[in-house]
């Protein structure tokens, strides 16, 4: 799961989901990238995002710095169709 702790004002936290790449299938386009975690692919997915309470968030796994341009092209994809 994808989250941030830069808006932490709230109980509330934004997150997408992540799922393994083996069951996703063929991803096309910029809607959902490819992400890896530990040695592991991932697929972001972006039209997943939601809010959740903090209370059933757990402790951080990886980092996802390393993949910002992709991520902030599908928030951009999402949200401005550009």
């Amino acid at each position: 799961m994808l989250q941030a702790d830069i808006a932490a004002l709230g109980r509330e936290r934004i997150v997408a989901f992540l799922a393994a790449r083996a069951q996703v299938g063929p991803v096309a386009g910029r809607l959902m990238p490819i992400v890896d975690v530990g040695g592991r692919e991932f697929v972001l997915l972006m039209p997943s995002l939601t809010n959740v309470p903090m209370t059933e968030l757990r402790g951080a796994v990886g980092n996802l710095q390393a993949f910002r341009d992709r991520i902030v092209d599908a928030i951009d994809w999402i949200f401005l169709g550009i």
